[in-house]
């Protein structure tokens, strides 16, 4: 098994809550700097009566969140403040004065956080890869042991000609999107059984300047192509683990969860594409179970790939690359 180097902030658990940070717009107007006088009358809150400034708001925010057992709250109350501020976290010192509409949407998006809805669905977008994508229910959130994965096939694209690649099941579109960001000659097809998946990748695409270089499909018309690359991050939890996920993954489609009974029903699949729609030394990259390795490897190794995998930060088998022989 070869060793992989840090990459950005890998997990030890699949499928497992995003503890990343949010992007925020930048530059929404200038705030109160510290020990300057106010210039607005104070605000109440609407449930004490009393003037909440940023740092009471952000402590009863917090309360709600560790009585929930949230983690990370310290930094997900303020991330929401500032969400609903519009203005980044660094800027959101503790004497501002908070509106009362701002103090009723704090609320509502720690009642919502503290019932175990994800921090990305409440904001409505998130950062991968360092770029900023919308998030929407329904859709699975990538998390960020996949920028592993996408730093994993940006070393193998080095000093390429133009390529084209494939992306099995595209989700909010974080990978195929990052991809194409960062190699300017790329392009990318990309395919899901979800329409809202589809849609949402094509917003996130367009938001990232690179919709022109990517081609969505539906899975079933993917046989007219070939592919210099083919990349997934396919569902491969147990069956049977799906009745035991943490309540922020339950969020997530089961159908960009469950890999079947071993895991590998997906994998298996991409496996018998690949050898139709690869190019010579095509290659497949795809992020795995950390306990699946071994009969992972063996897939493709029988499909006539050459393959190995790749350790996350924490040393758990998280990639497979195999190349086509």
């Amino acid at each position: 098994m070869a060793s992989y180097r840090e990459i950005g902030r890998l997990g030890a658990r699949r499928r497992r809550p995003y503890c990343g940070r949010p992007i925020l717009q930048q530059n929404f107007g200038r705030l109160q700097k510290r020990g300057q006088p106010r210039t607005r009358p104070r605000q109440t809150s609407a449930h004490s009566g009393q003037y909440l400034n940023a740092r009471d708001a952000i402590r009863a925010a917090l309360e709600a969140l560790r009585a929930a057992d949230v983690e990370n709250s310290e930094h997900e109350a303020r991330w929401m403040l500032a969400a609903i501020m519009k203005i980044p976290p660094s800027q959101l010192f503790s004497d501002i004065e908070i509106p009362t509409t701002a103090l009723a949407t704090l609320d509502d998006f720690a009642a919502r956080r503290a019932q175990g809805e994800p921090i990305q669905l409440i904001l409505g977008e998130w950062e991968f890869f360092g770029r900023r994508f919308y998030m929407e229910k329904g859709v699975f959130i990538p998390r960020p042991e996949t920028e592993g994965l996408v730093e994993l096939v940006l070393t193998r694209l080095q000093d390429k000609a133009e390529l084209c690649g494939l992306e099995v099941g595209v989700g909010s579109g974080a990978i195929c999107v990052s991809l194409l960001c960062e190699s300017p000659k790329l392009t990318m097809f990309g395919t899901d059984i979800s329409a809202r998946a589809l849609a949402l990748t094509r917003k996130n695409a367009e938001l990232n300047g690179v919709a022109d270089r990517l081609e969505l499909i539906a899975q079933e018309k993917i046989t007219d192509n070939t592919f210099d690359f083919i990349l997934s991050n396919p569902p491969y939890l147990l069956s049977s683990e799906m009745d035991s996920l943490p309540r922020e993954v339950q969020f997530d489609p089961p159908e960009a969860l469950d890999g079947g009974a071993d895991g590998l029903d997906i994998i298996r699949q991409i496996a018998e594409t690949a050898r139709v729609l690869l190019t010579n030394n095509g290659f497949v990259a795809m992020e795995i179970h950390e306990n699946m390795a071994e009969p992972t490897v063996k897939i493709f190794a029988d499909g006539g790939f050459t393959a190995e995998t790749f350790s996350d930060i924490f040393g758990k088998d998280r990639y497979i690359f195999a190349e086509r022989r």
